[in-house]
């Protein structure tokens, strides 16, 4: 019977079949977009391509499968996680969707750090679209089912990209259960969603309404003008008519109304002549014209009067 150590190994001895093997896949790429490697069609989801050296180092350790990684910005420590499509990059290249490249604050040719990593099933997320135009496809949970399914892993502060007839929908990624970065391969997992971050809850008109009215304000809400506000100075500033005004009644006149006083002056306005009536002879045309009709014997009170009908009158028959 054999005492185990405290290594596990019973005998105590260190065997090497072919050099040091690392434990953990810890590597740095230099990182392009799927544009690069003419694959653009592998924008949609979370996947990455890494080289073949990558997959030798893998299958030299006892590593969980589906794949996961950690992918993080060391410059400013920024991370994220991810799963891998192929192993046909270039060496010493890695090619990831452009949406994560903004995630990590990274550009064409950075250097990343790769690492291999396990997550737990995820049993619930919460996203929020940025924009209230996903709510507009018929039915959003369905096609979001549905671009899920191109992921591997979901990570809390993560902004992910849908592609959906012809736009790209961004939404943020609030919540994960049971830990801040999950799997969702082959698990059954909650999605809820929250609202779009550019949603108005209430319209303006909603907004006046619940506007708490003034007691102190007479109905209608418009404020009456005090006595100390009515003043030279203010009125000055307020008056919205500087014209001539009429009173009904002046003072010290015995007229009641001032109509008859715009009665004549509009009158005056119609009047075809205003001079004193002399001819080019500086006489008086008006006296001349009274004076033969006295000489002609014609009653002048009398033909001031308008003639009605002084013909003779006769029957048809």
């Amino acid at each position: 019977m054999f005492a185990l150590r405290g290594d596990g190994n019973p005998f105590g001895l260190n065997i090497n079949l072919g050099g040091n093997f690392p434990q953990k896949f810890d590597e740095h790429f230099r990182v392009y977009s799927m544009s690069f490697c003419d694959k653009g069609h592998l924008e949609d989801g979370d996947k990455i391509l890494l080289p073949p050296s990558a997959l030798e180092v893998l299958a030299r350790l006892h590593i969980e499968y589906p794949m996961l990684f950690k992918v993080t910005n060391e410059g400013v420590n920024r991370y994220s996680h991810c799963g891998v499509l192929e192993f046909s990059a270039t060496e010493g290249s890695c090619y990831m969707p452009y949406w994560m490249m903004q995630n990590l604050f990274i550009n064409e040719g950075d250097i990343i750090n790769v690492q291999n990593i396990s997550l737990p099933k995820a049993t619930f997320v919460k996203i929020r679209p940025q924009s209230k135009e996903f709510l507009d496809i018929s039915n959003p949970r369905a096609v979001l089912e549905a671009s899920l399914r191109k992921f591997s892993c979901m990570t809390v502060g993560d902004t992910i990209c849908l592609k959906y007839n012809n736009k790209n929908f961004l939404l943020d990624v609030r919540e994960v259960k049971p830990s801040s970065a999950a799997c969702i391969i082959e698990t059954d997992c909650e999605v809820d969603f929250e609202l779009p971050a550019d949603y108005i809850h209430e319209t303006s008109q909603d907004s006046e309404a619940n506007v708490p009215s003034d007691s102190s304000l007479p109905y209608g809400g418009f404020p009456t003008v005090k006595a100390d506000e009515n003043t030279p100075n203010t009125l000055q500033k307020t008056r919205a008519f500087s014209g001539n005004g009429l009173r009904l009644k002046k003072n010290g006149s015995q007229q009641s109304t001032d109509a008859s006083a715009l009665r004549a002056a509009r009158l005056q306005k119609f009047e075809s002549f205003h001079g004193t009536g002399k001819s080019i002879s500086n006489t008086n045309v008006k006296e001349d014209t009274m004076n033969g009709m006295k000489k002609e014997g014609i009653d002048v009170e009398t033909s001031k009067k308008p003639a009605s009908f002084q013909g003779q009158g006769r029957r048809l028959r």
